[in-house]
């Protein structure tokens, strides 16, 4: 059985599979930031207004938006930081 991209003569671009790659990885970054935030709020709104609560959610909170809020803001770097150089 003969493959037919190998017998084509045009030569090989990874730019529309790179394309597709860099943005389906940062929109499941700008999805996972929204489910942190909305599960934060709904978190806040389901807690009782106890004030371990609050200090327990805060502390969480401190830890883990940071930490989603940089690798989404390198994500998009990387994304709009790679469209601008062509």
């Amino acid at each position: 059985m003969v493959v037919p991209s190998v017998l084509s003569s045009a030569p090989y671009d990874p730019g529309p599979v790179r394309e597709a790659v860099r943005s389906t990885v940062t929109y499941v970054f700008i999805a996972l930031f929204a489910v942190v935030v909305l599960s934060y709020l709904a978190a806040a709104m389901w807690l009782q207004a106890d004030d371990t609560h609050w200090a327990r959610l805060k502390d969480v909170m401190q830890v883990i938006l940071p930490a989603v809020a940089g690798t989404l803001g390198t994500a998009l770097g990387f994304y709009f930081g790679s469209l601008s150089k062509g």
